[in-house]
C-alpha cells in the first residue's frame, strides 16, 4: 500500500506465494482475520481496522472498490477469493497465483 509498512495480509500473501504455499485454507484464514466479527463479509471499517488508525482513507476506498465486484459496499468470501487468486496484472492487490483449481477440495 506504499505506506512503508508491511501489514499482516500483505506479509501473508507474499510469503505464501513465494513459497508456493498459497492455499484455500490460508486465504480463508486471511479473510477471517479481516472479517474479525464473523459477519461473512468485509467492510470499509474492517479494512481500516486491519490497516491501523493512520490508514489512508483513499487507499481504503480503492481497496474496497477493487474487491467489491457486486458493488454492494462489502466484500464476501467469493469476491475476496476472486480478488486474491485471479491472474490479472491490472489488479493492484491481487496475489497472482493459480491456486483455485489446485485447492478446490480444501474448502
Amino acid at each position: 500500500d506504499k505506506s512503508g509498512q508491511i501489514h499482516y495480509i500483505e506479509f501473508l500473501a507474499s510469503v505464501s506465494e513465494s513459497h508456493g504455499l498459497l492455499t484455500m485454507e490460508l486465504l480463508a484464514e486471511a479473510f477471517d482475520r479481516i472479517d474479525s466479527q464473523r459477519k461473512g463479509y468485509i467492510t470499509k471499517d474492517d479494512i481500516r481496522d486491519i490497516l491501523g488508525s493512520d490508514c489512508n482513507e483513499d487507499l481504503v476506498n480503492r481497496m474496497l472498490e477493487e474487491a467489491d465486484f457486486k458493488k454492494n459496499g462489502q466484500v464476501d468470501y467469493d469476491e475476496f477469493l476472486k480478488l486474491m487468486i485471479e491472474d490479472d496484472s491490472s489488479s493492484e492487490y491481487a496475489v497472482n497465483a493459480n491456486v483455485m483449481e489446485e485447492n478446490k477440495s480444501q474448502r
